[in-house]
């Protein structure tokens, strides 16, 4: 096995570990994230099955689970998206995991609040990530703003999306435009950035 694969295969193994998953509930290790997120999709149309049969396959019923289920799974995605992003860092710059916060900043733009997905405080540093194929909404090009208006103010060194993945041209032209580091796929990798406001 070449250093690439062993190396694919150990931060593979490391996120099986945090999540507390065998590799026989996700699929096939490697790509864990989109087993992960094949999975929930699994389960969400099983339990939609089955609440069809339970409720006479009335509509209105089965269409509020669905709402349901999706909110719930997106903020799963939202944890695990955030989880990856500290694995990430840690692997990027070889910092000890609570050096970190997850969800826990809000940082204040003109245009609204920014809520970060992982910070490291020590180098400014924050990271988005983004679980499903990413377009430039609306939503996005907001967060991309204020992203831009952080690093611009000197609140943020540097902001860095994951896009796991991956991403339309568009929304990749207007994070370069913004000057946003961004990767995508998984596994990561640790691609090194610069630090140059420390």
């Amino acid at each position: 096995m070449n250093t690439e694969a062993a190396s694919s295969s150990q931060r593979g193994q490391r996120l099986r570990d945090l999540l507390g998953l065998s590799p026989s509930a996700v699929g096939v290790s490697e790509t864990l994230p989109d087993a992960y997120l094949e999975s929930l999709r699994a389960n969400r149309e099983s339990v939609l099955a089955s609440w069809a049969q339970k409720y006479g396959r009335n509509p209105e019923i089965a269409d509020s689970y669905r709402h349901s289920l999706i909110s719930l799974q997106n903020r799963t995605r939202g944890h695990l998206g955030e989880l990856l992003g500290r694995v990430y860092l840690t692997q990027a710059y070889q910092i000890a995991d609570d050096a970190l916060q997850t969800d826990k900043i809000s940082l204040a733009t003109p245009i609204g609040d920014r809520r970060i997905d992982v910070w490291w405080a020590e180098r400014s540093i924050a990271v988005e990530c983004k679980m499903g194929y990413a377009c430039a909404t609306s939503s996005i090009r907001s967060q991309i703003a204020k992203d831009k208006h952080l690093t611009e103010s000197g609140l943020v060194t540097q902001c860095v999306w994951l896009l796991i993945k991956g991403g339309s041209a568009k929304l990749q032209a207007s994070l370069r435009t913004a000057g946003i580091l961004f990767h995508t796929g998984w596994p990561l990798g640790a691609p090194s950035l610069p630090l140059s406001k420390a």
